[in-house]
């Protein structure tokens, strides 16, 4: 087969296909697995960025602003615009603050001014901890990815799944774990070559 011909292939049909490449067809593939790595080792925390951003526009919980700045700062990745617009807003409604005569709510002006505070739509940190998981999963799934590059898409949500429990204590299956992933970025069927030029 030819390089390219290897190239268009989708991971799933590469995984199915893999005992009857040759072993210069192998050493294609695995010289392409090598770039797929270094794409997932810089990909994931984008990824997780995004992933931050969807959920916010979804439930503005100004929890995931906070994590969205730890994860590029850990990243060394610039503050994208969403949370920069949060973090000025919040600035704008601080400063305005020193311009109100009465300070006698203190905290509860500053968490609202925050967004921390809000009327009827229940605890922040409540929601937050209940939407971690599933964000969590949708990490290790790209986590999975980047260690196993030639693995199918479906085996990795099922062993996503395998790993995570619903409260009740039944595991969550692989197609749950598809759809949270989905909701963060279609990305399922694409070739080796339409992955790297993306």
């Amino acid at each position: 087969m030819k390089k390219e011909d290897i190239l268009s292939l989708s991971i799933a049909e590469i995984e199915r296909r893999w005992d009857s490449f040759s072993p210069e067809e192998r050493e294609i593939i695995n010289k392409e697995v090598q770039k797929l790595k270094d794409y997932w080792e810089v990909i994931v925390p984008h990824y997780h960025l995004r992933m931050l951003e969807v959920e916010f526009h979804l439930d503005p919980n100004p929890l995931f602003i906070w994590e969205a700045i730890k994860v590029a700062h850990e990243n060394k990745i610039s503050l994208p615009a969403w949370v920069m617009n949060y973090l000025k807003d919040c600035a704008e409604k601080v400063l305005a603050l020193l311009n109100l005569e009465s300070h006698s709510r203190g905290t509860e002006v500053f968490l609202k001014a925050l967004a921390f505070l809000t009327e009827g739509q229940g605890d922040y940190v409540t929601r937050y901890h209940r939407n971690k998981q599933r964000w969590e999963a949708v990490m290790r799934v790209l986590e999975l990815r980047k260690e196993q590059p030639i693995s199918s898409w479906e085996k990795i949500f099922e062993e996503v799944g395998q790993e995570y429990r619903r409260p009740n204590g039944s595991h969550i299956s692989g197609y749950t774990i598809r759809n949270w992933f989905k909701k963060v970025e279609p990305f399922l069927e694409k070739s080796i070559s339409e992955i790297l030029s993306s």
